[in-house]
């Protein structure tokens, strides 16, 4: 098998020119020509998951950043979300994707939007857009007090911008000596903290009345609770001082802490790890751990439930207050970002595509299916879920996404055959990912023959996991980058592309032979050929059309691969057809497991 799917390849390694590629996420974040805070540690969850998604914007943003910007049309995107059960309403509610932050009161929400640098007001009883404001600053946080709304800016040095929702506009930008951390807005005053543990508190005039040491991590039970830098104690914390509950927190990154069920609830937001949740009962006695997903983010308590998202395994958890039993594990087409209630549902902001998504909390939501294996080993992580006597499916995701984002196709899959995605965050090494997946697959009794599935650069592991005289069982490509592809958006774009791949040499390459396989693609109408792509690029050039045909050559390159293989180009798909369509997927997989889909 050493020859098998080596032309599977368009990248042997990979060389990243840093100081070039963190210029361009620079400019992508608008940091372009300032100077960042060598301490960031509140923001550190959040850093590498905005550097992903800017060096995607960086070869992507001309189509995604020209979506729709109004309620939901006829995107295919939408029909997929559309069909994921549970799912009552999407919004556009501003372009392109990135960090976004909720406020709610009453039938109104806020929403920010830091790569779009936009604050969006919602009508939560209606479902619609009903204004947004342009806001001149990098923001990832709003809360709501004393008539005007708090924004967390990155810009500057770390400041609270103050918004006049009367008017529209930003009238008062207070700094914080460095980057923001927590706020809320507690006995009629904003209280703020940032990366050096300082704790503020700001009257509404936005005039700093006291400066204390804490990192403000949630409100509940009536208070506010902090964490003093020194001493890693979770404390409560009221107008007055800190109170009389004091936890342990030594060696934990706390994200949030909420009040649900008569507990408290802290959540360990650290986005490169499985997440933890903790229950403490107010009243003292040892708390409870649940393990959520991979890299959990936000969560909020509605209906006896406490609700979990998780970016990386794109996933809603679900965990009951009063036994802290993971009730449902549902997945969702896109990386999920805050969570918040409101109007009795809830609502998931997905930092990818950047979406809106209204869920129902009383429908049987889609569930990610019986776990088999769930292990992280070395930062390698492995989940298996479903069963059966055919081949065991693979899924090797896109490097800058990982495995969460096959989490829909997956449950899909998981009612007939064993499914197992793997991967690690930022996986770029793909020798070192085979000899972990080789490790965990021996380690964990995850037996063969499989069935590869590989998405985008993942074709690069997925062919050398084939020199590993595995038992093919046959392959699915899913817009799989031609050889060479990278090194042409580099000479063709105006300021070239974010990532250098050093490709092999074709005249090395192997094929298939006659094991079964199946190649999807998605539209270059939508993509290098869309209007919005060439009028960035310059129609005159012809750059969308170079583009668009060198990746239709790649697909048609795979395709030849095997003497048993099908092509499929999903028509109006954007370049995620993973998140788009991923019934084309799953229908794929089930061909080649000879099983009718549903």
């Amino acid at each position: 098998m050493n020859d098998l799917l080596q032309r599977i390849d368009p990248a042997a390694g990979v060389v990243i020119d840093s100081k070039s590629l963190r210029s361009r996420v620079d400019e992508r974040l608008g940091f372009a020509g300032t100077v960042l805070p060598v301490a960031i540690r509140v923001r550190r969850p959040w850093l590498a998951a905005a550097v992903t998604f800017a060096i995607v914007l960086a070869v992507f943003v001309p189509v995604m950043l020209n979506r729709p910007g109004e309620p939901s049309g006829d995107l295919g995107f939408d029909n997929a979300v559309y069909q994921i059960p549970g799912v009552e309403s999407v919004l556009h509610e501003s372009a392109g994707g990135g960090v976004r932050t909720f406020a709610v009161d009453g039938e109104t929400m806020w929403v920010t939007s830091a790569l779009a640098r936009q604050l969006t007001r919602v009508n939560v009883v209606n479902n619609v857009v009903e204004e947004s404001y342009p806001i001149d600053a990098y923001v990832e946080g709003v809360k709501i007090g004393g008539g005007y709304m708090w924004l967390l800016s990155y810009d500057n040095g770390g400041e609270v911008l103050r918004f006049d929702p009367n008017i529209g506009v930003v009238d008062l930008a207070i700094p914080l000596g460095a980057s923001p951390g927590g706020m809320q807005w507690y006995a009629d005053r904003l209280w703020a903290s940032n990366s050096d543990g300082q704790l503020f508190q700001i009257s509404v005039a936005g005039v700093i009345e006291s400066t204390t040491r804490g990192e403000l991590v949630g409100m509940a039970f009536g208070s506010l609770w902090v964490i003093d830098p020194e001493t890693r104690l979770l404390q409560d914390y009221t107008a007055e001082g800190p109170g009389d509950v004091a936890i342990p927190t030594e060696g934990m990154l706390v994200g949030q802490v909420i009040e649900g069920g008569g507990y408290l609830w802290v959540l360990e937001r650290d986005l490169s790890i499985v997440g933890t949740v903790h229950r403490y009962d107010p009243d003292g006695g040892a708390p409870t751990s649940v393990r959520v997903g991979f890299g959990a983010h936000s969560m909020v308590e509605l209906d006896g439930s406490i609700w979990i998202s998780s970016l990386w395994d794109e996933t809603v958890t679900r965990i009951d207050t009063a036994t802290s039993r993971v009730l449902t594990v549902t997945p969702l087409p896109g990386r999920t970002g805050e969570i918040v209630a409101a109007d009795g549902s809830l609502w998931v902001s997905f930092y990818q595509p950047g979406l809106l998504v209204r869920l129902d909390p009383e429908a049987e939501m889609m569930e990610i299916g019986e776990v088999v294996v769930d292990e992280v080993v070395d930062g390698y992580r492995i989940l298996c879920t479903g069963g059966g006597d055919g081949p065991t499916i693979l899924l090797d995701p896109e490097w800058w996404i990982g495995p969460g984002s096959w989490s829909v196709i997956q449950a899909e899959l998981s009612s007939d055959a064993l499914v197992c995605s793997h991967g690690a965050v930022d996986d770029r090494d793909s020798a070192a990912k085979v000899d972990n997946l080789l490790r965990v697959l021996e380690e964990f009794n995850v037996d063969g023959p499989y069935l590869l599935v590989a998405h985008g650069t993942g074709v690069v592991s997925t062919r050398l996991l084939a020199e590993q005289a595995i038992d093919v069982a046959g392959v699915v490509l899913v817009e799989p980058v031609p050889t060479g592809f990278f090194e042409l958006m580099q000479s063709v774009l105006p300021q070239g592309a974010p990532v250098t791949f050093e490709l092999d040499d074709p005249g090395r390459l192997g094929n298939l032979g006659d094991i079964p396989l199946v190649v999807i693609g998605d539209d270059q109408s939508a993509t290098f050929l869309n209007d919005s792509f060439d009028d960035s690029t310059g129609a005159e050039t012809g750059t969308g059309a170079r583009l668009a045909e060198a990746w239709a050559d790649g697909l048609a390159f795979y395709a030849d691969l095997s003497t048993d293989s099908r092509s499929v180009t999903i028509s109006g798909s954007y370049h995620m057809v993973i998140w788009d369509r991923p019934d084309t997927v799953v229908d794929g997989v089930l061909d080649l497991l000879g099983v009718d889909a549903p």
